[in-house]
């Protein structure tokens, strides 16, 4: 008899033990990750402690949080990041990059392994042995490359000038002189690369060019237009969360076409005789009376084209603070071919117009405004061998 009692509890627990385990499962948090920057998502990913996803090269583990928030840990390092707010549109930081959740929803909760793995104890896959190459000494090697998308723009130059040095028939002109020019032009970019288009509306030079001698009391170039194209890269290096290096160059052509106008000397005029007949007391005299010659100038037009190729490489530093930003560079023209077609001819010699440019350096100050998601205006005023005000809005996705 006591056995059967002994057999029925432990039928009756079994029973409750099955009723239990019948019963509706615990639901988890699942979602998934979307790049601030490139939109691209990640996941999905559910909320229950020692669950494991990757995100590029980087590996990370979900560690235990309060109800209603996320914790992560990086791994094999480990490197905890949060606790962050479990909902939607909520931005996350991961590292170096930022996040943002998206479509949340919630899952039956799946087998859940015995030790439950805390702060503490995250769990680290088996080492993996690799070849390593050979141990490059570089602080940069340790630096993300931010994310760069699709960018469309527009922009336009109000002002800009640009330094060069002058000489007609081998004789040394202005030097440092500036040519100036509006420009406007549209542009675009993916990954770090970058193309450009733009028209030259119109450039002079105000002053002249030579001083006088050889026969010319003024040479200029004015009513300038043409067109410029650009091909350029730039790497983004992640300092911290908000501020990154910048390096990289462009290659610059520019083809435009001027009118030269000059005084040119055309002859010396003589003095007239005196008249015999006159009173020689009678008026005061000229300039011709005294027996000095005049010089005759003549304004001539003639078409002068400039075609340059620049090299300019860069370097600064940038800040990014969401919907706003600022950057700063130092730029130098490692190269430039200038070739200016343009001559001239006094008193019967011909006379080549040769240009070139004069300073290799400038500095550039930058910043944007995000008035609405995707969409920039922009500001960019450089100093120096370049001395250009820019305006422009970009769209990126």
């Amino acid at each position: 008899m006591q056995n059967r009692k002994i057999s029925g509890r432990l039928v009756l627990v079994t029973l409750l033990m099955l009723v239990a385990g019948s019963g509706p499962a615990q639901q988890v948090a699942r979602f998934y990750l979307e790049h601030t920057i490139s939109r691209q998502v990640y996941g999905p990913i559910v909320n229950r402690p020692g669950y494991r996803f990757q995100i590029g090269t980087e590996g990370y583990v979900v560690v235990e949080a309060p109800k209603g928030e996320v914790c992560f840990s990086t791994y094999p390092n480990v490197q905890y990041m949060g606790p962050f707010e479990l909902e939607e549109e909520r931005i996350i930081a991961l590292g170096k990059q930022a996040y943002s959740i998206v479509r949340l929803d919630s899952v039956a909760r799946q087998d859940i392994p015995a030790h439950i793995p805390v702060r503490q104890e995250v769990i680290v896959p088996p080492p993996v042995t690799v070849p390593q190459p050979e141990a490059v000494d570089s602080r940069w090697s340790s630096f993300e490359t931010v994310e760069q998308g699709t960018t469309l723009e527009v922009w336009i130059e109000p002002m800009s000038r640009y330094k060069y040095d002058w000489e007609l028939g081998g004789m040394e002109g202005k030097r440092g002189s500036d040519i100036e020019a509006t420009r406007a032009g549209v542009g675009a970019g993916l990954g770090g690369w970058s193309i450009g288009l733009g028209l030259t509306l119109d450039a002079e030079h105000a002053d002249s060019v030579i001083p006088p001698g050889l026969g010319v009391s003024d040479l200029r170039i004015e009513n300038g237009s043409g067109l410029l194209a650009s091909l350029g890269y730039q790497r983004r290096l992640r300092l911290d969360p908000r501020w990154c290096a910048l390096l990289g160059g462009a290659l610059t052509y520019r083809d435009e076409s001027y009118d030269l106008v000059a005084s040119t000397l055309t002859g010396i005029r003589e003095p007239e005789a005196p008249d015999e007949s006159e009173d020689a007391g009678e008026g005061t005299g000229t300039e011709e009376e005294s027996g000095e010659p005049t010089r005759v100038y003549e304004t001539k037009k003639s078409k002068a084209d400039l075609r340059e190729i620049v090299l300019t490489l860069g370097g600064g530093v940038q800040y990014d603070a969401g919907i706003w930003g600022a950057k700063f560079e130092v730029l130098l023209h490692a190269f430039d071919d200038t070739d200016v077609k343009a001559s001239l001819t006094v008193m019967g010699q011909n006379y080549e117009l040769k240009g070139k440019r004069s300073h290799p350096l400038s500095v550039a100050f930058g910043g944007w405004y995000s008035p609405l998601e995707q969409l920039r205006l922009e500001a960019r005023l450089s100093l120096g061998a370049e001395t250009a005000l820019r305006l422009g809005a970009a769209y990126e996705w």
